[in-house]
């Protein structure tokens, strides 16, 4: 394990103090915790993009449509929650496809700093 000395203003070491005494965790618990957590968010979108690289959605898509909604030798009954489980896979690649293409896209823009997302948080409470 490794030591690192760090700078920190009064005032956000207090905090820091103050927080780790009310999660009843070290101080140094609590700043590795955070920093795992950052680093987590900072890698995540290099993690999506390498995921979906290795995908194939239409080989994906294709699987699922040949699946059947009902074996038509069975009563729907007996298989009605493989019938919901395959509605939920189409449903769930539907929305993942998405996400991809927003990412790609632009449109769907991943915050560099997850405090941008604590401040909509914020503002959403407040409504």
């Amino acid at each position: 394990m490794a030591t690192l000395s760090i700078r920190l203003p009064d005032s956000l070491h207090r905090h820091l103090k103050d927080l780790a005494k009310k999660e009843k965790v070290s101080i140094n618990q609590l700043i590795s915790t955070a920093v795992a957590e950052k680093m987590s968010a900072l890698m995540t979108e290099d993690y999506l993009e390498a995921l979906a690289r290795q995908g194939d959605r239409a080989a994906f898509d294709r699987v699922l449509a040949d699946v059947p909604a009902v074996p038509p030798e069975l009563p729907r009954i007996l298989v009605i929650e493989a019938e919901y489980e395959a509605a939920r896979l189409r449903a769930e690649s539907q929305w993942v496809g998405r996400v991809i293409d927003d990412l790609a896209g632009g449109a769907l823009d991943w915050p560099a700093d997850l405090a941008d997302l604590a401040d909509i948080e914020a503002l959403i409470k407040e409504d």
